[in-house]
């Protein structure tokens, strides 16, 4: 996706009913080709899994946001992008994290110190509300999870109740720029249930989510 997209305040805790960090990310057969440092999504669709490892079989993580929003996903077509008005010829996952306040991108001589703190805030790990545009300010500090089908279709959080739903943030894992000391990214690891919507009164549910993505500024 292009670059259009996974400040010191405490994101809103969900109030659905949740499942622990440690449950859903239980070993699986496939957690076999995981490694400490795998970028991967891996999700249930209406009954139907996929699981993407970045750098095998093809697929690729992309990343991108500005001030206000970040995203991540991966894919098996990284030559399409959705913000372009095409898309992957696959169905995969995105991660939409809506920041708030919205916070400048650090400029020469900016303190780092304000600005790292402002960029973990938005990733502490715990529960996250889902986003939505009705929704009070602190909520939309919040979560987008969208799932384009195969044949091009979005799917989204943001058009629908989430009622029932949860998103768990288990590790955040800054990474520093070497020269100016910043968090220049984050490797958010989460688990997650949400129904998806496509804006046109249809629905499905999305289970055992769970990915390792990484989302830079």
């Amino acid at each position: 996706m292009a670059m259009s997209v996974l400040m010191v305040c405490a994101c809103k805790k969900n109030s659905s009913p949740q499942q622990s960090a440690g449950q859903a990310l239980k070993s699986s057969p496939a957690d076999t080709v995981i490694t400490d440092t795998s970028f991967y999504t891996d999700v249930t669709v209406n009954g139907h899994r996929s699981f993407y490892i970045s750098g095998k079989n093809g697929c690729d993580m992309y990343y991108g946001g500005g001030n206000s929003l970040s995203y991540a996903g991966i894919t098996s077509d990284s030559n399409t992008y959705a913000a372009l008005g095409t898309y992957y010829n696959t169905s995969f996952l995105e991660f939409d994290k809506n920041n708030f306040p919205v916070h400048n991108s650090p400029p020469s001589g900016y303190d780092s110190a304000v600005f790292n703190a402002w960029a973990l805030s938005n990733y502490v790990p715990g529960s996250y509300s889902f986003f939505s545009t009705d929704s009070t300010l602190s909520v939309k500090n919040g979560i987008v999870i969208v799932w384009t089908d195969a044949v091009g279709d979005q799917w989204k959080t943001s058009e629908g109740s989430q009622a029932g739903s949860y998103f768990s943030i288990a590790s955040e894992e800054p990474q520093y720029s070497g020269v100016s000391g910043y968090i220049s990214g984050i490797h958010v690891t989460a688990v997650f249930h949400c129904t998806l919507y496509n804006g046109q009164g249809q629905s499905m549910q999305l289970v055992n989510g769970r990915f390792r993505l990484g989302l830079w500024f």
